[in-house]
C-alpha cells in the first residue's frame, strides 16, 4: 500500500533535513511512500488529501502547528499527525491534540524512524481483492475502497485517494465475496463500506471527503440498524 506524507515547515533547511532522514527511514517500512512539503499551507493544494502530516509546530504565527492540526483532524479524522519542534517542552502541549506521534528535531533519525513503526503498527491489516480492469488483472486494497456504483454489469469502485476503477462485473457478484463483508448495500446499485460511514440522517449517508448518498425505503432500516449496532 501507498501512503501520502506532507511535510510542513516554514524553514526550506529543516523541510530538507526531514527529507533526508525520511530517505534513510522509508526504506525499512513495509509499505510505500510518497513525499510532498511546502512552508504556508495556506497555499498548499489538496491540503487535506493526505495519510501523514509532518507539521513544525512553532511557524510564523507562532503555535500555528497546533491550530493546523485541530483542522486536519476535524476534516481527515483518519489522517495521522506528527509534530516536529525544536522545543521538547512543547509535548506536554501536544498531548491534548489527537497525534500520532512527537518528534524532536535535535533527535530527527530515531524519532521519526519510532514515528513511523508506529504509524504502520496501527494499520488495520489489509485485505486484497482480485479485479479484471479493461481485460488486466490487477489487486485492489479492500479496505481503501469507499464505495460502489453499479450500471447493469458495469462497477465504479471508488477509492480513498479519489481514484476510481471501473470492472466489469455486477453488484451482487462483488458482494458476495468473502472479502467484501464490510460493505452494505443501501441502493440498488450503490453499496458503501461501512468503515467510511460517517452518519446517516433521514434517509441519507454522509461518508468519507463529506460525500452524500441517498439509501432507498426499502433498505433504510436494515441500514440504520446495521450502522447503530456497529458504532456500539
Amino acid at each position: 500500500m501507498r501512503y501520502k506524507i506532507l511535510i510542513i515547515d516554514d524553514t526550506e533547511k529543516d523541510i530538507q533535513r526531514i527529507r533526508n532522514i525520511l530517505t534513510i527511514v522509508l526504506p525499512d517500512m513495509k509499505h510505500t511512500y510518497g513525499t510532498a512539503w511546502c512552508t504556508n499551507p495556506d497555499k498548499c493544494n489538496s491540503l487535506y488529501s493526505y495519510d501523514i502530516y509532518i507539521i513544525d509546530i512553532h511557524m510564523q504565527t507562532g503555535t500555528y502547528g497546533f491550530e493546523l492540526a485541530k483542522n486536519i483532524n476535524v476534516v481527515s479524522p483518519d489522517a495521522s499527525i506528527i509534530f516536529c519542534t525544536n522545543y521538547d517542552n512543547l509535548v506536554f502541549d501536544s498531548w491534548r491534540i489527537d497525534a500520532l506521534f512527537f518528534v524532536r528535531k535535535n533527535h530527527l533519525k530515531n524519532d521519526l524512524m519510532d514515528a513511523m513503526i508506529k504509524f504502520e503498527s496501527q494499520l488495520p491489516e489489509e485485505e486484497w481483492i482480485d479485479v479484471m480492469e479493461n481485460h488486466n488483472p490487477i489487486r485492489l486494497p479492500v479496505f481503501r475502497i469507499v464505495y460502489i456504483e453499479a450500471y447493469r454489469n458495469n462497477l465504479t469502485i471508488h477509492m480513498l485517494d479519489h481514484a476510481t476503477h471501473e470492472i466489469y462485473d455486477s453488484l451482487k457478484h462483488f458482494l458476495s465475496r468473502e472479502e467484501c463483508s464490510d460493505f452494505v448495500q443501501i441502493s440498488r446499485s450503490i453499496a458503501i463500506n461501512f468503515n467510511y460511514i460517517k452518519d446517516i440522517t433521514g434517509s441519507t449517508v454522509n461518508i468519507y471527503h463529506n460525500i452524500y448518498l441517498p439509501v432507498s425505503r426499502r433498505r433504510l432500516s436494515s441500514v440504520r440498524e446495521c450502522f447503530l449496532t456497529r458504532r456500539k
